[in-house]
């Protein structure tokens, strides 16, 4: 037992409870630590304990007094432990129990778990029931069920014992009780017929019982030296030694087991039964077993807790907010519910901290995918026994690949949707999902953020984890790490029993590599740790296939009878030449579905091309041609495709000027906008003349036009307010074909003439209602305040460009009333005061820089000063260094930015740079002389120490490299940068730092607590075993610690 290490009872999560004294001793062996049991235990608290750890669990163990058995005795001890400890998420009940061996084949010194089978919770009670017709005696005694995440750990061992390529890691622990004698397995294992009494003496063991009435059973197959049984256990409060009478049992009720302690505890607290077989209830029991039983019970228990997650976010609540009984219940019930209904955020406060996490909305799309299908499509899928197989399972991923337009969305959104009915009534059911888009970049934690809000968006009060969240960012104007969303929306994973989670055309993603392959890493990883199934669409892609294990993945195509639904259900869009001919109908409805071979975009763009044939023999050449089309190209619908957009761009090169100029200024916005565009965001883009300061009704074109001169290329959503490509592979095709050569710098030039309007020449909006009013009268305002930079960008420096740049960057108060909007987008859009929330006194370089727009900055730069402040005195070397744009962070310092400059709050471009894990930025500011010594910064920080209390470990390898002093002490709280990584858990950086022989006794000025007091307090083993494999101690007295 370590003497020196004391925690708190708040500390420990789960209890550990034995029935025998055989079965104490192995339990304290199964510890990786022992700690000195806690001085607070409650006064009415009767139970003797011992306390230590199992990976990162703090478990407490408990037992019955001497010579003392039964449920009621079980259950005051696990009263007496509630009561200590309450903070404990769950018990494990380990130790022995009689073996029956009927249906199934379970041996002396096997392992059988408790695991729910249909309505009861894995254990029953035996002397509760009722004898009916016939003899049949049926239990009536079920108890509660164990913890959904015991129950995912349980999964998770079988998985690698039935594995004969794993390591049997369960056998692995037999050897830690190493010294103890008698916990050898026994040689022998006799099982006599159900008939046969013993004969002789009770402690004979057998040695007069009729050898030829054993019962005869083959060697095991497996060389596992652990067998573990899942299924019903029997609690009961007299012993069982009658073989007729267990087999009944096992007949009527499929028993595996009986014992006589676990009764009292499952409905009293969270509880697993974990039971080795010492005998097989009857007559000839001995103790023979008893402690090889005892001891693969008690390893069995350490691989459930090694295998299940404890980081303080465990899906269980602790057992004081869970259990209680009578009027401690009632009247806990009462003051909880006072408490939670002061301190229960608003609504407008919950709403802030969703919204906060991010205002990506993907419901629209899946909306509009939705009122899309056709009645009855889809629903073969549905029934396929793979998605099935998929829905039933759990941890289950299923990769669903096919070419281009086969429908992958629209099946995306039906499984979505049959998920949402299938689940209706299930409160404890989380279904998230996105839909990858070309149009839109977005980020791992853009993703993460987005099924991290759905998941908790109908939950309420939020959880502690999500609040926690907030706040720690909020103060500060930062956003969450991906590492730090994966967290919580582990966490939140893991409070409920199943989630599933939907993404759709992971191929979409590709053009941001990174952002796909980190989030299917963070994807995986929450999925290993707790119960979500994965469904994902693609095109066949090696780089995106490669990621899923092939038994995982399915093809997708159309049926032919969905085609075929699609192409009956439109047949009303048609000339009326259609209508009445019955022959040309069934033709049509036999044609397309072929010719399409699988692809719903094919039937949806051949059925779009007969729209205007106004006679019989022109709907039949097109038929045919879709007949030719796919015999020419095969398997390639890739081609097919491209030959038919092809065609479509010459119909449009064939409309007379007018409607041909309309149709390619349409198909460029679509095509080059960073996000999908509204009907009235377009329309005012088209409308926007060079020269004018407004917009004139008289130059809109009808929506009309815009539909029928894009030739079928351009679709509205299903709710009429979005404007789009009618496929992603149309975007492709006009993008590779290079079909508007000026698109980026004519987007960017009517970006900014729109901003040069004098309805902006007022400035800063000086109230909510101002802004809003402004917003909702100008629609194409807030995409181009925050896209023309992108535009400028790509477009590169052409003169006339770089002249509308200029104008505008030396317009003040339009700057300003564009800025005030860029920086609104990032504020809530319900906090109050949020238009004056934004900084005033915007430089046009200011803007650039936080843009990103090099091609204009040596004409900007010559007209601003270098390093000028806004109103949050921050300079625009630190904007650009905030948005990672490193080739403007250059250009600055190349012309004598201040290199550590300070804003009001203390953030300098280097702490800037650590905190967006900026490395490549932060490596080029330490090498031109960025101060990695601060004595003072952000939140009292030098570089260093805000590094490691981040976790970066990169920037922390970047600044010792540069010899920044690894036991220099932040000026606010006189923390080492080992003080920061320990008490925040970061292990690798800890790592780094003691690799520098850093001071281990350095204590900061709170409390006087040193990098291993911290760690301790805030539970991060990993890091105390690390420090004290260093060498680091704790004091002789450790109250502080305790």
């Amino acid at each position: 037992m370590d003497k020196t290490m004391m925690f708190p009872v708040e500390k420990y999560t789960a209890g550990w409870i034995c029935a025998k004294q055989v079965e104490v001793g192995v339990a304290y062996r199964m510890l990786d630590k022992s700690f000195e049991t806690p001085e607070n235990i409650a006064d009415s608290d009767n139970n003797q304990y011992r306390c230590g750890r199992i990976r990162n669990h703090f478990v407490v163990i408990g037992h019955l007094p001497p010579g003392v058995k039964g449920s009621s005795s079980a259950a005051t001890v696990a009263q007496d432990m509630r009561r200590t400890f309450p903070r404990l998420k769950f018990v494990l009940m380990v130790g022995i129990g009689g073996g029956v061996p009927t249906r199934r084949d379970i041996r002396l010194g096997d392992v059988v778990v408790s695991v729910p089978e249909g309505l009861d919770g894995g254990v029953v009670s035996y002397d509760v029931g009722k004898r009916l017709s016939q003899g049949v005696f049926q239990l009536a005694g079920h108890l509660n069920k164990p913890p959904k995440n015991l129950l995912s750990a349980i999964t998770t061992i079988q998985q690698a014992l039935d594995d004969p390529s794993e390591t049997d890691e369960v056998s692995a622990h037999l050897g830690r009780i190493h010294g103890m004698d008698g916990y050898e397995r026994p040689a022998v294992d006799r099982l006599f017929d159900s008939d046969y009494e013993h004969q002789g003496e009770e402690e004979d063991r057998c040695v007069k019982c009729d050898r030829e009435r054993l019962r005869k059973r083959d060697p095991r197959k497996s060389q596992r030296q652990i067998t573990v049984h899942q299924g019903r256990i029997a609690s009961g409060n007299s012993v069982m030694r009658d073989a007729k009478a267990r087999d009944e049992y096992a007949r009527n009720c499929d028993i595996l087991c009986f014992e006589m302690e676990a009764a009292g505890l499952m409905d009293n607290v969270p509880c697993l039964v974990i039971r080795g077989i010492s005998d097989y209830c009857d007559s000839h029991k001995s103790d023979e077993w008893h402690k090889y039983a005892a001891l693969v019970a008690a390893a069995y228990a350490r691989q459930l807790l090694l295998v299940l997650r404890a980081d303080g976010r465990n899906d269980l609540p602790s057992w004081e907010n869970q259990t209680g009984d009578g009027e401690d219940r009632s009247s806990r019930y009462l003051l909880e519910r006072f408490l939670n209904t002061s301190k229960r955020e608003t609504e407008e406060e919950r709403n802030l901290i969703l919204d906060w996490l991010t205002t990506l909305d993907h419901s629209g799309r899946q909306n509009d995918h939705l009122r899309r299908r056709k009645p009855r499509t889809f629903e073969w899928f549905i029934a396929d026994s793979r998605f099935q197989i998929w829905l039933r399972t759990e941890k289950r991923t299923l990769f669903c690949w096919g070419s281009p337009g086969a429908g992958k969305t629209t099946l995306s959104s039906v499984v979505v949707d049959h998920l949402r009915s299938q689940y209706a009534e299930s409160s404890n059911v989380g279904i998230a999902y996105i839909y990858c888009s070309f149009q839109e970049e977005k980020t791992v934690e853009d993703m993460l953020a987005c099924l991290l809000k759905q998941l908790v968006f109908n939950r309420s009060p939020l959880s502690e984890a999500v609040k926690s969240l907030y706040d720690n960012h909020t103060r500060w104007r930062t956003r969450p790490t991906p590492q730090e969303l994966s967290d919580t929306l582990l966490a939140e994973v893991q409070l409920l029993a199943r989630v599933f989670i939907v993404v759709d055309a992971l191929d979409e993603c590709l053009p941001f590599n990174t952002s796909l392959k980190a989030l299917l890493s963070e994807l995986f990883s929450i999925q290993a740790r707790g119960n979500i199934n994965l469904f994902t669409t693609s095109r066949p892609l090696m780089q995106i296939s490669c990621l899923f294990h092939p038994s995982a993945s399915l093809e997708f195509r159309a049926s032919e009878d969905d085609l075929r639904i699609y192409v009956e259900s439109a047949m009303g869009d048609l000339r009326k030449v259609v209508h009445n001919n019955t022959e040309l109908q069934e033709k049509i409805k036999q044609t397309i579905p072929k010719a399409a071979d699988g692809i719903f975009l094919l039937a949806e763009l051949y059925f779009g091309s007969l729209s205007d044939k106004i006679c019989a023999n022109d709907i039949e050449f097109e038929l045919m041609d879709f007949e030719e089309q796919g015999r020419d190209c095969g398997e390639d619908k890739a081609e097919v495709l491209d030959n038919y957009y092809g065609r479509v761009m010459n119909r449009i090169e064939r409309q007379k000027p007018g409607l041909r100029t309309l149709a390619m200024k349409v198909l460029s916005w679509l095509t080059h906008a960073r996000r999908p565009l509204a009907i009235s965001e377009v329309c005012e883009a088209l409308a926007t003349k060079p020269g004018k300061s407004e917009l004139n009704i008289g130059d809109f074109p009808t929506l009309e036009d815009i539909i029928s001169t894009c030739a079928g290329l351009v679709v509205v959503d299903a709710r009429g307010i979005i404007i789009r490509l009618i496929h992603y592979t149309a975007q492709q095709y006009l993008s590779r074909k290079q079909c508007f050569s000026t698109s980026e710098s004519d987007i960017a030039k009517t970006c900014l003439t729109y901003l040069m309007f004098a309805a902006f020449e007022s400035g800063h909006c000086i109230s909510n209602e101002e802004l809003k009013q402004r917003l909702e009268s100008n629609r194409f305002y807030g995409y181009a305040t925050r896209n023309w930079g992108y535009h400028a960008q790509r477009a590169g420096g052409s003169l006339q460009l770089s002249q509308a740049i200029t104008r505008f960057l030396q317009d003040d108060a339009k700057v300003e009333a564009s800025v005030q909007v860029l920086f609104t987008d990032l504020q809530h859009p319900r906090q109050h005061g949020y238009s004056e929330s934004v900084p005033r006194g915007f430089t046009g370089l200011h803007l650039v820089a936080l843009l990103g727009v090099t091609s204009i900055a040596p004409e900007i730069l010559s007209r601003n000063r270098l390093n000028a402040r806004d109103s949050r005195g921050r300079t625009p070397l630190l904007y650009a260094v905030e948005k990672g744009h490193i080739e403007f962070v250059t250009l600055l310092l190349n012309n004598g930015a201040d290199i550590d400059s300070r804003d009001s709050t203390g953030w300098t471009p280097l702490l800037m740079a650590a905190l967006r894990r900026w490395d490549d930025i932060a490596d080029l500011l330490v090498a031109r002389g960025a101060k990695y010594n601060l004595e003072i910064g952000c939140q009292g920080h030098t570089p260093l120490t805000y590094a490691a209390s981040i976790g970066n470990e990169q920037f922390v390898k970047i600044l010792l490299s540069k010899g920044a002093n690894p036991d220099g002490k932040d000026p606010a709280h006189k923390r080492t940068p080992l003080i920061w990584a320990a008490k925040n858990g970061h292990l690798a950086v800890v790592r780094l730092l003691l690799d520098k022989k850093v001071n281990l006794g350095a204590s900061d000025h709170d409390l006087g607590q040193t990098a291993l007091m911290w760690a301790s307090k805030e539970g991060h083993i990993p890091v105390v075993d690390l420090l004290q494999e260093r060498g680091a101690n704790f004091p002789a007295t450790d109250s502080d610690v305790a």
